[in-house]
This record gives structure tokens, sequence and C-alpha cells, in this order.
């Protein structure tokens, strides 16, 4: 049985990556009996696993392995935990207490990618998330830069290039087509210029009753807005996501999804743009309920 092992482990040495259906074929054996083998050799600190799967199996390697481990994780995902795990390589660190309940349960579901820390800052413990190429003392470092700078609205460093190993599978870049700039002869005031655009997020704001607590220009063709609705059990704050674009695209509504679920409120999107027929249908099978898209005509 030793020997079983010893072939076991050699295996997932040599090979990298693989499932317990894979070792069973290779030692010539059942599944059940080379999953335990795999357990053991996990126990003792020989091979490592994911703790997500692919059906009902982790993926068993050895640590010089684990980006291609972590590479079949993460494209056997589906697109909520994606966007989740691509939401935390590109902040780095995301405390806890920004987090919703939901989110934080979904976070805990990626321990491959997410992993749980702790810091005390001023005699307060908080929790925090980092990426897993982060070192722990790195996210610690970044966690203290962000209560030190009071003033500041985002988490420091967040545009710091990684500098340790990517999964090459993971958030690949997308890019849309380039298309030619055409003048138009009757072009709408709102795709026109960015100030106009503006103006009329603020006049359409303005004729829903809601009240700008917040604005925050991210550029000439977009702003972020806090605003206050009152209702019948009192003043309701939403996050409201204004960008001016001709067409709207499944990553500009996955960005916004993202940045939206860090303030914690209902989100509008507004936008001028065309909404396809298929971006729509994503924004219905992976968006939440109060995350909703308006058209401005």
């Amino acid at each position: 049985m030793q020997n079983k092992h010893n072939t076991a482990y050699e295996f997932v040495k040599s090979k990298g990556a693989v499932l317990p259906s894979n070792v069973a074929k290779e030692i010539e054996t059942d599944v059940f009996t080379s999953n335990a083998i795999l357990y053991e050799l996990v126990s003792k600190g020989l091979i490592k696993k994911t703790f997500g799967k692919i059906g009902d199996s982790s993926i068993y390697y050895v640590s010089e392995q684990e980006l291609k481990a972590l590479g079949m994780v993460y494209n056997n995902l589906s697109e909520v935990f994606k966007k989740l795990v691509n939401e935390l390589k590109d902040y780095k660190v995301i405390l806890d207490e920004d987090l919703d309940p939901r989110r934080r349960v979904l976070y805990g579901r990626i321990s491959d990618f997410a992993l749980k820390g702790s810091l005390t800052v001023n005699g307060k413990e908080h929790v925090f998330w980092r990426y897993f190429a982060i070192p722990d003392e790195r996210a610690k470092e970044l966690v203290q830069n962000t209560f030190s700078s009071v003033k500041e609205t985002k988490k420091p460093d967040v545009v710091e290039e990684v500098k340790h190993e990517t999964i090459t599978e993971l958030a690949p870049e997308i890019k849309e087509p380039r298309t030619e700039k055409k003048e138009e002869k009757s072009k709408p005031l709102m795709q026109k210029t960015s100030g106009a655009f503006i103006q009329a997020i603020e006049g359409f704001l303005g004729k829903k009753n809601m009240t700008v607590i917040k604005k925050t220009d991210l550029g000439k063709s977009e702003a972020n807005f806090i605003v206050e609705v009152p209702t019948a059990f009192g003043p309701q704050k939403f996050f409201v996501k204004a960008k001016n674009k001709k067409s709207i695209t499944k990553t500009d509504l996955s960005v916004a999804w993202a940045e939206a679920s860090r303030y914690n409120l209902p989100s509008i999107f507004l936008t001028n743009g065309k909404i396809s027929k298929l971006t729509k249908e994503f924004q219905e099978s992976n968006m939440p309920e109060l995350f909703r898209v308006v058209r401005l005509e």
C-alpha cells in the first residue's frame, strides 16, 4: 500500500494540478482509495489541495504548481465569483467592514483567492481580505495606510503593480473593438459634451426628487453620486453611476456592479448608451435585484 502512496505523490509532483480520478488511473485503484491516499498526503504536508472543486473533487498539487491549480479553479467558477476574484485582484485588500453580509459569505467561498486576515489599528481590530498573491505583511501595510489617510476615499496603493506571479487565466483583459469616430449631424445633447451629459443627469435626479449628497467626477464622461430619496419610511440613500457612452457592454455593468457593492446601497446605473439584448440578459442573470440599469432617452 505504501508503494501506492509513493506513486501517487510522484504523480502529483510530476504532473501537478490533478484530480483523484487521474491519480486512481495512475495507481490502478478506485477513486475512493485514491481520495484516501491523497488525503493522507495532504495531512502530512507533502501536497496541497484547493478549496474550490471541479465537480465533487478538489485539485491536488505541490507548491510550485499553485498557479496552474488555481487557474483551473478560476475557470470553473461562476461569473459572480469570477467578478469577486477580479475585484480583489484589483484592490489587493478589501476591509470586511466595507462588505455587505451577502458578499462576506461569497468571499468565504473563494478562499483559494481571498485570504482572511486581521490587524489592530488604534485599539480596534479590523478584519480584511487579501488577494492570494499579496503577502500578509504587505496587506497589513495597505490596511494601515487606509486608516492613516483619512481624507482619501479610495484605498491607497490600489494602482500599485502586483510584482508577484499572477494566474494567466485570471481576469483576461476585455477590449472593446475600436471604431472610427464620425461626426453626426444630429447628435443628442447628452452625447455631445460631457458637461451637458452631467447636467442632464443632475436634471433627471432632480425630477425624480433625488437629492445629491455627494458627487464624484471620474473623467470626462463618468460620475458617481450618492443621492437621497424620500420614502414613506424615511430618507433612503442610493448609489448612482452615470456613464456617457454610445454602447454599454457587459464589462461596463460588471465594473459598475463591483464599485456599487462597496457602498452597500441600492444602486442605479444611468446611461444614454444603447443596451443590447445580450447585455440586458447578462444583467438580469448576474446582477442583484437592487442594481438597476436605466437608459436616458
